[in-house]
């Protein structure tokens, strides 16, 4: 594993597009109607090479866009534009690496006042030719979901199955064609007891070839299902494992349930003391056991979730930035010289064990980190 520190990246959203390039996006000087305008680049961590996607298309993040594959020779992006006063034209484009080309792959058009509402679209891309689209209030509520079909420029709006009535509310890729979603909203959000979740491994391309040819038979590996007393707060990936919460509004307890996708084994640890839902903490598998992040008033630790018990605690200066496996990216505030009075800000990069002795120690101020590969990637301004 190597660490790559790429200065003055602009400020910006940073993620994997497979192994080994990055998407970046940033801010554009336009807008519409509020929404900011965004750039598009493609980064190649190993070369540091950097390409503009389609600089021609004015584009906007209206629209969350999810993939179900880890490796892709492909990204999504959208863009907007008035039809009339009331109506939005809302166009879907796929850019494929290999040709260098952008393609209008779906329009549709949408109330003007969606952008006012905080209606949320979200886009699940299964592969280059399926993706979902799905349509949420601002609370959450699922208001519409469909498949779309580029090659044969088709809508199937799925009204013989279960996922027209539960929605689709994660996904996450789990190597190869399979992805893990979670069906169903989050109740702690939505404050239904009604509607219910579910969390299942599906293989991506028959999940939808079974949605085009019989929805009412879709294959699927059940993880888990929630209950009336029950909700799945999140739901993540790390080390090559699943982690989600399980929160018990009766007994305000939580269960966190880390599932092996290649062993398909499923381990479950308690934590208690959850009084509300801010209290539900987040979790990293480390050298394969599983640790509660607890941020406290003077201090960040690590409680290990096999014992109970507090292994690991980063200084009171330190402000916990990333964790890639057992490395954990910081920042801290330092004075070089006494009597320089404005402190400046270092990037520190410890492993876990070892928090007396960074791995890295740079003075920058810190942008954004993300993995290429098995390559950490710190991202400066």
């Amino acid at each position: 594993m190597d660490i790559k520190l790429m200065k003055n990246s602009e400020k910006g959203i940073f993620f994997p597009v497979n192994d080994r390039l990055l998407m970046q996006i940033t801010d554009d000087n336009y807008q519409y109607q509020g929404l900011q305008g965004k750039k598009y680049f493609i980064l190649n961590a190993a070369t540091n090479e950097k390409a503009e996607v389609a600089a021609q298309i004015k584009k906007y993040n209206f629209c969350k866009i999810r993939y179900a594959c880890r490796e892709k020779n492909y990204i999504f992006f959208t863009s907007m534009e008035s039809v009339t006063e009331s109506r939005i034209s809302l166009t879907v484009y796929r850019f494929m690496f290999e040709s260098n080309e952008s393609e209008a792959v779906y329009t549709m058009e949408i109330d003007n006042t969606d952008i006012a509402d905080e209606i949320t679209y979200y886009i699940y891309v299964m592969d280059s030719n399926y993706f979902f689209i799905q349509k949420q209030d601002k609370d959450n509520q699922l208001i519409d979901i469909f498949m779309h079909d580029i090659n044969a420029d088709s809508d199937n709006d799925l009204s013989d199955t279960f996922v027209n009535e539960m929605g689709i509310y994660k996904v996450i890729p789990a190597g190869g064609n399979n992805c893990i979603i979670k069906f169903g909203a989050d109740r702690m959000k939505i404050r239904d007891s009604k509607s219910s979740e579910k969390i299942a491994l599906l293989n991506c391309k028959q999940f939808v070839s079974e949605i085009s040819f019989n929805g009412s038979m879709i294959t699927l590996e059940e993880l888990d299902k929630s209950d009336e007393a029950t909700t799945f707060p999140y739901i993540k990936a790390s080390a090559e494992k699943i982690i989600y919460s399980k929160y018990n509004f009766k007994s305000q307890s939580e269960e966190i349930v880390i599932y092996d996708t290649s062993t398909k084994i499923k381990q479950v640890r308690l934590n208690n003391n959850v009084e509300h839902a801010m209290d539900l903490s987040f979790t990293y598998i480390i050298n394969d056991t599983p640790y509660i992040l607890k941020r406290e008033e003077k201090s960040t630790c690590f409680i290990n979730l096999n014992t109970q018990k507090t292994e690991y605690r980063l200084h009171s200066d330190m402000k916990f930035r990333y964790m890639f496996n057992d490395i954990v990216v910081v920042t801290r505030m330092k004075h070089r010289f006494f009597f320089i009075k404005k402190p400046s800000e270092y990037i520190e990069v410890y492993r876990i064990s070892e928090l007396h002795h960074p791995m890295l120690s740079t003075k920058a101020e810190y942008n954004s980190c993300s993995e290429s590969g098995d390559d950490l990637i710190i991202f400066t301004n």
